[in-house]
């Protein structure tokens, strides 16, 4: 009997290397399944242009003057502002008011140089656009509890996350918790509509 090499022996015979009709499926629903997850990331940030979500257009700062008043300024003592979507159908009765967010200046120095920001001044805010994912999308499809909802979009520009209450004057002002105060007293009692 001749030996032969491990190695040159088949590990499989010839009828075995064939693919039994159950393999061909899965191979075919595999190919199937990379191609779907393929158009779904190509399509998918396509997603507004393909399938007619509204673009909302520009929406104006609307400033607060009579917070001035009370004392609810801005770093520079520019008035502060917030930016309205309003509201449709069953949701024009409901509000959303969001705070935007900008870190807090850690610094007297910080927050003067925020001054000539957006973060510190409303004389430097520019409209806004209410548009893609999350809480503040108009898009049914992305927000559906919320897409109708009246939305108030609050501009920071206080440098302490609308939690300053100092006194005196200085070159920097920091009376901020009394921006929230406004727009809340102003948000419960309907003013936001009627200010516009």
């Amino acid at each position: 009997m001749d030996m032969v090499p491990a190695s040159a022996e088949p590990l499989l015979h010839p009828e075995q290397c064939q693919l039994r009709p159950s393999d061909h499926r899965r191979w075919w629903v595999l190919v199937a399944a990379a191609l779907l997850l393929m158009l779904l990331v190509t399509v998918g940030p396509l997603h507004p242009m393909l399938f007619g979500v509204p673009q909302s257009e520009p929406v104006a700062l609307i400033l607060l003057t009579a917070a001035q008043e009370k004392g609810a300024v801005c770093l520079d003592g520019t008035p502060p502002g917030y930016h309205l979507q309003r509201g449709s159908g069953d949701g024009s009765s409901s509000w959303h008011i969001h705070l935007q967010g900008g870190g807090w200046c850690g610094t007297v120095n910080d927050c003067s140089n925020r001054r000539m920001s957006d973060l510190g001044s409303s004389k430097f805010m520019k409209p806004i656009q209410f548009t893609g994912a999350g809480i503040l999308s108009s898009d049914h499809l992305q927000n559906p509890d919320f897409y109708n909802w009246n939305k108030a979009y609050v501009r920071y520009c206080d440098g302490a996350s609308f939690s300053g209450d100092a006194e005196g004057q200085a070159e920097v002002i920091f009376l901020h918790s009394d921006i929230y105060d406004v727009v809340v007293s102003v948000a419960s009692g309907d003013v936001l509509l009627a200010m516009v």
